[in-house]
Formats: structure tokens, C-alpha cells, sequence
């Protein structure tokens, strides 16, 4: 397995993936990890939407697009973001079923929609760039976030229902980014400017129990869309 392309997995209900296969390998639980290793950089779009995986995913250190609608309207729930740099594109994990995106990561472009009517996500660390329009509009759980010094514009409605009650940003970026905030649509009366927290801790067993993983070889050197 080299390639992950374009609507690989969409629309799957897999008990579990795992590569290579041998007589050895058991196929894991859907209530496991979903790992993309170092080496992956693009994951096509529609890769994964759709699917009914109740699963954690776990993003390469190399990431660096993850294209259009791949996790939409899936079952995934949690994301950790340990990717030096990467984008996120539109409708990349909107009105799906994600709780957290966390990690030491950096989010250096969120497209429009991106996490449109997520509404389960709590919490999002490691927001730089420029966040596009709608890009959190519906995620009626969302109340913390984390935007870097590297924030240079939020879109339009970007956070359109959120209960925001806690950002975190860098020191002595608070006016700044409370200013874009405010442009964008935002009650900044009710949010709380703190200290910049860069990883809020990813828990991957989430108390769901067993965390058997579901595994992509070290092989797979590039998700593109064909």
C-alpha cells in the first residue's frame, strides 16, 4: 500500500484495517486507531467520509493537505494533530462526529466549512494562519480554542454558534486576535483570553476502553487525490 486516493474508504463500516496482513495479524475492533504514518503528506478527497468507524486518528508528522470532505459526515472521534505544518480543506471534517482535535501540531490554514456542524467538538489547539469563513459555524459545543501569533485573518461567521468561552493565545497577542475575533462575528465579551496552552493532551483510549489499533504500513508514502 503506497497511495491513499480519492474516496478510498468513503462510505465503509469496516470492523478493522490493518496492513501488512499476515497470519499472525488480527483484525482490530472499529473502536481502535486509525495511524497515518511519517511519510504520508496528502490524504485525497472523500477519503474517509462517510464511514461508520467509531474510531481515534492519529495524523503523520509529514501532513501536509488534508484535502476536501475526507472525514466528512464520518464517525471519527478524536484527531491527534501531531503534524509540524499542514492545511486543512473545505468540508475536510464538517458534520462529523469529532470530539477533539489536539497535539503540538500547527494548523496553518483551516478552508471554509472545514468543521462546519461538528457538534460534539469541544476543543481545538494549534490554530495558525488564517481560518476561513463558516469554518466552526454550527459546532454548538465548541468553548475552547487555541489560535497562534501566526492567526492573520478569520473569516466571516468562522465560529457562527459557538459557545466560546476560553481562547488561548500568545503573550501580548491578545488585542489582536480579539480584534479579528470581533470582525469576524464574535461576542468577545464572553470569551476569556488565557495563556497558550499548544497541547491540550490527547487521550486515545477516550474512556471507551480497549484501543486496538487500526494501522497503515510505514509503506504508505503519499494519500493523494487520483
Amino acid at each position: 500500500l503506497t497511495r491513499i486516493g480519492k474516496e478510498a474508504f468513503r462510505g465503509c463500516y469496516l470492523d478493522g484495517l490493518e496492513y501488512p496482513l499476515s497470519s499472525s495479524t488480527s483484525i482490530p475492533g472499529k473502536d481502535g486507531v486509525l495511524r497515518i504514518p511519517d511519510g504520508v503528506v496528502y490524504i485525497g478527497d472523500f477519503a474517509f467520509a462517510s464511514n461508520e468507524w467509531s474510531i481515534d486518528v492519529e495524523m503523520s508528522k509529514s501532513m501536509s493537505r488534508i484535502g476536501d470532505s475526507v472525514f466528512y459526515n464520518s464517525s471519527i472521534k478524536r484527531v491527534n494533530w501531531n503534524v509540524a505544518e499542514a492545511e486543512i480543506g473545505t468540508n475536510a471534517f464538517a458534520k462529523s462526529q469529532i470530539r477533539q482535535l489536539s497535539g503540538p501540531g500547527v494548523i496553518k490554514k483551516i478552508e471554509p466549512f472545514g468543521f462546519q456542524d461538528c457538534t460534539l467538538l469541544n476543543s481545538v489547539a494549534g490554530i495558525s494562519g488564517s481560518i476561513g469563513a463558516s469554518a466552526f459555524s454550527g459546532c454548538t459545543a465548541l468553548t475552547e480554542v487555541t489560535l497562534r501569533s501566526g492567526v492573520k485573518s478569520i473569516g466571516k461567521d468562522a465560529f457562527l454558534g459557538c459557545p466560546l468561552s476560553a481562547v488561548h493565545v500568545d503573550s501580548g497577542d491578545k488585542d489582536r486576535i480579539k480584534s479579528l475575533l470581533k470582525s469576524s462575528g464574535c461576542d468577545v465579551s464572553k470569551i476569556t483570553f488565557v495563556g497558550p496552552i499548544y497541547a491540550i493532551e490527547f487521550d486515545a483510549n477516550g474512556g471507551s476502553g480497549s484501543m486496538d489499533a487500526q494501522t497503515f504500513s510505514t509503506g504508505v508514502s503519499q494519500a493523494v487525490n487520483e
